[in-house]
């Protein structure tokens, strides 16, 4: 059995486009091709965008990075790290 650890709510200093990544993944846009489309970039770059907002928060996977910006405020009409 696998047990997921707690996410972590402390702040960590992320750019606009990593927020903007955290606000997306509280949405539940998690595959590239969406993400490039919602911010006007291309597929490589959404998931190298995708990769390092993981590397900042200690996330292993896509469904960790979902839970981390939920919990952190990054959902629907917040303002969270901006």
């Amino acid at each position: 059995m696998i047990i997921m650890e707690e996410q972590s709510t402390r702040k960590i200093p992320l750019r606009p486009r990593e927020i903007e990544i955290l606000h997306l993944f509280a949405r539940w846009i998690t595959e590239d091709a969406d993400i490039a489309r919602e911010l006007g970039v291309g597929k490589m770059t959404a998931k190298n965008l995708v990769n390092q907002t993981m590397r900042l928060t200690a996330c292993h996977t896509r469904l960790q990075l979902v839970r981390y910006a939920q919990l952190n405020g990054y959902g629907a009409g917040t303002q969270e790290g901006s």
